[in-house]
Formats: structure tokens, sequence, C-alpha cells
């Protein structure tokens, strides 16, 4: 008679990690393996943020609270980039990265269209938003002087990035309307997800100039508990101001407003029409 044999808890074989992978001309190549979690029983959390709304400091001071909590923090779209995908070319594979415990998932600075993200909903999540008008001007920027390739280091200097021959060919005015259709269609995306159950919205300009409040406001709403001078430590860290706009830095400048001062009125008039409803719902009007 066969018999059934058990193996001890701590000899179970363990489930293989997820994995992306990418099938092309006949080969198979690993694009990412997500990394194990030192909190397999704490909850998953996603941040999001739109573009040029401060992506990189939500990241640092999330991954900062994450590694408090144990979570591991995964750059979502950073992870695919550094291996030379946009985010429309990453495979609807990626959707099994996310898992419902040990991780706390961003870098999300567009929503995805080629993957799905199968935990929003069931759980906590956050999104970062910022005046149509000035994420623009930092666009135009970032392209021309201060984003990486993709596949390419931070910092280097690469023609190949995609856009930056026509930010470096057009004035400012004449580039950010040509990118307007663009970032509707990215607005629209956060606009129809800002009501999903567990997430909550925050504005830049509402937070960029309360570090420390907005940082004790994510580990309440995660549920997360850091000391709090921690807290305060993570925050005072990120909170930096360049005391002189630099147009080729990475963090050219951090206030609000900053499109006054570089657009052209009718150019503005053109962004507050196109943007009209997306304004009204995350309270720009």
């Amino acid at each position: 008679m066969l018999r059934n044999y058990f193996l001890p808890p701590r000899l179970q074989p363990q489930a293989a990690p997820p994995s992306v992978t990418l099938f092309e001309a006949g080969k198979r190549t690993n694009l990412f393996t997500l990394p194990p979690t030192k909190a397999p029983d704490r909850d998953s959390v996603v941040i999001f943020s739109m573009p040029k709304s401060g992506t990189i400091l939500l990241a640092g001071i999330s991954a900062a609270l994450a590694r408090e909590q144990r979570l591991t923090f995964v750059s979502v779209l950073g992870e695919f980039y550094k291996k030379g995908l946009v985010p429309t070319e990453i495979p609807e594979e990626a959707a099994n990265i996310f898992l419902p415990k040990g991780y706390c998932y961003g870098g999300l600075a567009t929503f995805p269209e080629s993957f799905d993200i199968p935990i929003l909903g069931k759980c906590r999540s956050i999104l970062i938003v910022r005046d149509p008008r000035d994420m623009l001007v930092s666009l135009y920027y970032s392209v021309k002087f201060s984003h990486p390739a993709p596949g390419a280091k931070s910092g280097s200097d690469s023609a190949e990035m995609p856009g930056r021959a026509a930010a470096q060919n057009a004035d400012i005015d004449t580039y950010v309307i040509s990118q307007i259709a663009d970032f509707q269609q990215r607005l629209k995306r956060y606009a129809a997800v800002a009501n999903e159950p567990g997430m909550r919205v925050y504005r830049y300009e509402d937070v960029i100039y309360k570090k420390r409040e907005w940082v004790g406001d994510i580990c309440q709403h995660f549920g997360w508990k850091v000391p709090a001078i921690r807290q305060i430590e993570i925050a005072d860290k990120s909170d930096v101001f360049p005391s002189t706009e630099n147009e080729q830095s990475h963090v050219r400048q951090v206030h609000p407003g900053n499109y006054k001062a570089k657009l052209k009125p009718a150019t503005i008039a053109a962004i507050e029409d196109a943007f009209a409803a997306e304004m009204d719902f995350f309270g720009y009007a």
C-alpha cells in the first residue's frame, strides 16, 4: 500500500519567486525576478505617482518606511526601464509580481497599460498628483537634460532618450503644447483609479512643504508603526530645496507654480482648456 509522506513545514519546498521574461527572436530572456521578502505576513502596498510629480521623492520616502516594516521595496517600472523597456513594452506577465503580502510596490509614474495590477483595490495604495502646468514644464527640462535613456544609468548623457531631440530643438512652449494629448491620457487613467478602495490621493503642492506631516499620514494610512523620531529622520532627509534653479539637474527646482515664469499666457490657457476636467477632479481648477 502506498503511503503519503509529508515534509515538516521547514522542509516544504518553497514556491519559485515570480519572474517576468521576454521571448524575442526565438530567445527567452529573464527581465526581472521578484526578490524575497522578510515580512511575508504583512500586507503589500502600492505607490503611484503622476509623471514629474515627485516620483523619486516619494520612492525614497516609501522605500525607507517600508524597510522599517521589513517589506521589500520594488521600483516596478524602474526595474524594466533598466533593461531598456519603456512602460508599453513590459510583458503582461508582469502582473504576476504583485503579491498580496510582503511588498511595497513603487515607481509607478505611469499607470500601466500593458499589464494589470491584480491587488489594486484589495490593498492600501497612495497616489501623488501635481498641477499639469508644472508637470509639463518639468517634463520639458527632464527630457531635454537629465532623464536617462532606457537601459542607461542615471546621469548618463544619452542622445537616445526618447523625445530628447524634440525637446532640444524646440522652445518650451512649442514642446509643452506637443505633449498635451499624451499627458491627457495619463491623467485620465489616474483619475479613473483615484477612487479605488484603499487609495489615498495627495497633491504635490499640499505636501512638498510639509514632509513630516506627510510621512506621518502615509504611515497612518498604511497602518505602519514607525517611531516618531525615525519618521522625522526620513522626512528631513528628503526635505531638499535647491538654492537656485539648475535646469540641467533632475531636481531642477521644487517650488509649485513655476509654470508662471516659464510659459506664455497662451500656452497656459491651452493647458487649462485641455485639462479642464482633470484639473477640476484633482482640485486645480
